[in-house]
């Protein structure tokens, strides 16, 4: 898929020196529990004068839902090796399974990644394996660097201070978790070609 043709729903594939190095793996969990709040991904506020929420909405595909994953938006500089933060958006279970389709592969949710994608972006199956080799080898280039995080657009927002983002935080080990690998990526993709 070209950018021209940008689908609802896209495959974005976190390169392998980045997994786990997000805005949740830096900031404390209070800050994380507020952005959810703020951005419609939990019914459930800290602060108890706000009401509960009855339902959410996910942002691509509009179905109700009663907890939403808060997903943060990635744009790649390669020149740069930058990873910049361009948004966060509250999304439901599949679509963020279709999104992280590497995870979706691990925790074996693959074919339900995939009749998402069909669903929202109403698509043949034909559309779906070339989008999900483009996104594979997209993916593949981009983990031949070593991008820098840049978190400004939290500040940008007004939403996080600088001094609450503790990159330290990024070396922790339990910070970062074990992720799918590339060659059992690669091995999933081509395997399930007899869509």
């Amino acid at each position: 898929m070209n950018k021209l043709n940008k689908a609802k729903l896209e495959v974005e594939l976190i390169p392998v020196k980045s997994w786990g190095k997000n805005v949740e793996a830096v900031v404390s969990q209070q800050i994380w529990l507020d952005l959810r709040w703020k951005f419609k991904a939990t019914r459930f506020s800290r602060d108890l004068a706000e009401p509960i929420r009855d339902y959410l909405i996910c942002e691509i595909c509009n179905e109700k839902n009663t907890d939403l994953h808060l997903d943060e938006i990635w744009n790649y500089d390669n020149e740069k090796q930058i990873q910049k933060l361009a948004g966060l958006s509250a999304i439901c279970e599949n679509c963020y399974n279709a999104i992280h389709f590497g995870r979706a592969i691990k925790l074996g949710l693959g074919e339900t990644a995939k009749e998402q994608l069909i669903k929202v972006n109403n698509w043949t199956e034909k559309q779906l394996v070339s989008h999900l080799e483009d996104a594979t080898k997209l993916w593949q280039t981009r983990n031949e660097f070593n991008y820098e995080l840049d978190l400004t657009w939290l500040q940008e927002k007004n939403l996080v201070q600088e001094n609450e983002i503790h990159w330290s935080w990024l070396n922790k080990p339990d910070k970062v978790y074990d992720g799918i690998g590339e060659n059992q990526m690669l091995r999933y993709l081509f395997s399930s070609r007899k869509l």
